[in-house]
């Protein structure tokens, strides 16, 4: 194994156990993305979508410019993909479907008028 073989293969092994934990929560994102789509809400998920871009983005580039290390990079894109995912996760569980989750409401008791109204055979007589 020449050394730019294991150069490679150390960054392979230390993404996937730097981005690999928050795949899941970037699963998590991208279904209730697509979701949202369906729904036709999606102010909340197209933010956490830039919102990871610009933690890609800005933390990549601090990362290669203050570091110089590519792993720092990775970590960059592991947040990113986390906030993605607990922002559109936070979205969903705080109304931006169909209202804020919470516990069933019962229907509430309506009050009537109690003035007797005249039906349709007082009015003909």
């Amino acid at each position: 194994m020449g050394e730019s073989e294991f150069f490679w293969s150390y960054y392979c092994i230390y993404n996937i156990h730097a981005v690999g934990p928050c795949y899941g929560l970037y699963g998590l994102g991208l279904t209730l993305y697509f979701a949202s789509v369906g729904t036709s809400r999606l102010l909340w998920p197209l933010l956490a979508n830039l919102t990871r871009l610009g933690i890609a983005a800005i933390g990549g580039w601090l990362a290669l410019r203050w570091g110089n290390d590519l792993s720092h990079v990775f970590l960059a894109l592991g947040a990113a993909l986390a906030v993605f995912g607990l922002m559109n996760g936070a979205a969903v569980a705080g109304g931006a479907w169909f209202g804020p989750i919470g516990w069933p409401r019962l229907p509430t008791a309506r009050v009537h008028n109690t003035r007797l109204r005249p039906t349709c055979d007082a009015q003909t007589r």
